[in-house]
């Protein structure tokens, strides 16, 4: 009730007024119409976004560019779920999507995918080319990944072939090797053999790069692990067949990085991937030389080393 002086009203109505001063009004008016979203940290909205695309939702992105022709309708439909109208001018721009609105969907796939909120803030912040590259692999990855884990949940899948926690340290372990100037090689020669560490991060840690592991594979190649690895776990059923399946996570990552193919790129590969520079010709129908001199590609560097990041992003 509001009291006796609206007895006599047809349709009152409560008004609340506010001693504040101008400055103190206009703050107020700003946190007021603030959405909850905005308050939120990236890792916080990259949880929520990936809740409100859904599944399904994606399940649509085909991996590479979010703008891309073929990932037209996974943009689309972010757009549609995710994205509130207020949002839209930092999402994108007229057509073009902007870098802030490529993040948040990078960080939405990532978390829907993984669901890893302290690797998915290092590999977002990360500046590190080596890095990135395993992001964008991931990212490529993250439809199968999805499924394998859900049709886990759903315990259709052996349970033990989740790697996810152990992807997530081998990420990690590469980063700090990275921001210590350290390559795998050398680290995996002085750390003791029986070291706290499951042997699948070191699996990977070694899936994503060259044989020799002073170079990382191409983002194509580490995405094709990623990719391989769920194809493979998904073939094994939970409980399921008259004999039981002794199938590893260790062995069906055994499998994915031998479907990948060689570790090391040819001088071919590379240049079919690397777009030609002034005064780097090829002689009409000749071939280019071919070896790391040639490319100018180096073994590992520390980082920031310009060695270490010739690997091309295929």
């Amino acid at each position: 009730s509001l009291g006796p002086q609206a007895e006599n009203m047809r349709q009152p109505v409560l008004v609340m007024r506010t001693e504040l001063s101008p400055e103190d009004a206009i703050r107020f008016a700003d946190l007021s119409n603030r959405t909850r979203i905005a308050q939120m940290s990236a890792t916080e909205r990259a949880a929520r976004d990936a809740n409100a695309l859904g599944q399904d939702g994606l399940a649509l992105y085909q991996g590479g560019e979010f703008t891309s022709p073929q990932n037209a309708p996974f943009l689309r439909t972010f757009t549609q779920r995710v994205v509130q109208t207020a949002e839209r001018p930092a999402f994108s721009s007229g057509a073009e999507l902007t870098q802030e609105g490529a993040m948040r969907m990078r960080a939405a796939v990532l978390h829907g995918a993984y669901d890893d909120s302290a690797m998915i803030a290092r590999m977002l912040e990360s500046t590190d080319d080596n890095v990135r590259n395993i992001t964008g692999a991931m990212t490529d990855a993250a439809p199968g990944f999805a499924q394998m884990r859900a049709e886990i949940r759903a315990g259709s899948v052996m349970a033990d072939l989740d790697p996810t926690p152990q992807l997530a340290d081998a990420v990690r372990l590469i980063a700090d090797l990275r921001t210590r100037g350290v390559s795998p090689a050398t680290f995996f020669a002085q750390t003791d053999a029986f070291a706290n560490r499951h042997p699948l991060v070191e699996a990977f840690v070694r899936g994503f790069y060259n044989d020799s592991l002073t170079r990382p594979i191409s983002r194509q190649k580490m995405a094709d692990v990623l990719n391989a690895y769920t194809t493979e776990a998904r073939k094994h059923a939970a409980g399921g067949g008259l004999f039981a399946d002794e199938t590893t996570a260790r062995g069906v990552l055994d499998v994915a990085i031998r479907a990948r193919g060689p570790a090391e790129e040819t001088a071919a590969d590379l240049l079919s991937a690397v777009p030609p520079t002034v005064g780097q010709g090829v002689p009409a129908g000749g071939r280019a030389a071919s070896g790391s001199a040639a490319l100018g590609v180096g073994a590992f560097a520390p980082t920031g080393g310009a060695a270490e990041n010739a690997t091309p992003d295929d």
